[in-house]
């Protein structure tokens, strides 16, 4: 009786926070400054509290995040500590056990790695006169904080992401802008055994890790120096995959850009929701289509 009571509940707070009555803060662009931004990589965690959801397990002495495995559902899921809470110790000890056999590969902190490939593409001239990695007082300041979230879509296959959660704050440190890039790419895999993605001490994984962090910082300077477009009168219809969630959804949002290879996709969901922010998905995984007026803007596909 108490569960139905809690998840009546939460059901009912995932309606409030797809609906427009919430804050939608996440979807808009970074406004515009007129002094370099200088950018700053933090080692600082994601917080339990706001950015990650019920039963996720923090890989010790890493930026590795792994979801997707927890036996409460979707919604723990998707309302991080709205989800229900008396499962987060079973949960996060279920992911420690699926995971031990990789603790060595998996100790994986992306901070100077992102520090170097934002060194040098903001030698660039697209990006030399927009962002400075000088700390200067009276300039703004754009802190960003990466992670890896290993997803589970199946009970062995994993979906790797890589997050910058990015804060944008003004000469007086007064918050001023905060969302998140999320970018992932191709098929999930399992994490050990042969083809595994920590097969040959990790090397695929690594590999994908750093590729998609490339084109998550390269988004991210792009979409700040010049935002793209969020029109709401061309809604799109996206299914696919996010992150920490095993299921497949179908989302309503913007479609910030399309290449070969991916879509800059931005959910129009509320600022709880812990993958709304941009979202680079790969298209061999990713179908989308013009909105239509029936549509749902959430649902769950599988």
């Amino acid at each position: 009786m108490k569960i139905t009571i809690i998840r009546a509940i939460l059901l009912i707070t995932i309606f409030l926070q797809l609906s427009a009555c919430v804050s939608l803060d996440r979807t808009k662009p970074a406004p515009t400054q007129n002094q370099s931004i200088t950018i700053n990589y933090t080692d600082e965690e994601l917080s339990g509290w706001s950015d990650l959801p019920v039963g996720a397990h923090r890989v010790p002495d890493s930026q590795v995040i792994v979801s997707g495995h927890q036996s409460n559902g979707l919604i723990g899921v998707l309302l991080g500590p709205l989800g229900l809470v008396i499962q987060d110790t079973v949960d996060s000890s279920r992911a420690s056990n699926n995971t031990k056999e990789a603790r060595n590969s998996l100790n994986i902190t992306l901070t100077n790695e992102a520090k170097k490939i934002s060194k040098k593409l903001l030698e660039s001239p697209e990006f030399e006169n927009k962002f400075t990695t000088k700390n200067k007082a009276e300039t703004p300041k754009l802190d960003v904080t990466t992670a890896v979230i290993l997803t589970f879509v199946t009970d062995t296959d994993i979906r790797p992401y890589v997050l910058l959660q990015v804060n944008m704050t003004d000469s007086n440190s007064n918050s001023i802008w905060k969302t998140r890039y999320i970018a992932s790419s191709g098929e999930p895999k399992p994490l050990l055994g042969s083809n595994g993605w920590i097969e040959n001490g990790g090397g695929k994984l690594k590999e994908t890790i750093s590729a998609n962090l490339k084109n998550a910082i390269e988004f991210m300077l792009t979409d700040i120096a010049q935002p793209y477009s969020r029109d709401d009168s061309k809604i799109i219809i996206a299914q696919g995959y996010f992150p920490y969630v095993r299921k497949r959804l179908q989302v309503g949002g913007y479609q910030l850009l399309e290449n070969n290879d991916y879509i800059a996709f931005l959910p129009r969901v509320g600022d709880a929701m812990i993958f709304s922010g941009v979202n680079i998905m790969g298209k061999s995984v990713t179908t989308f289509r013009t909105s239509e007026p029936d549509d749902s803007f959430f649902k769950v596909l599988d």
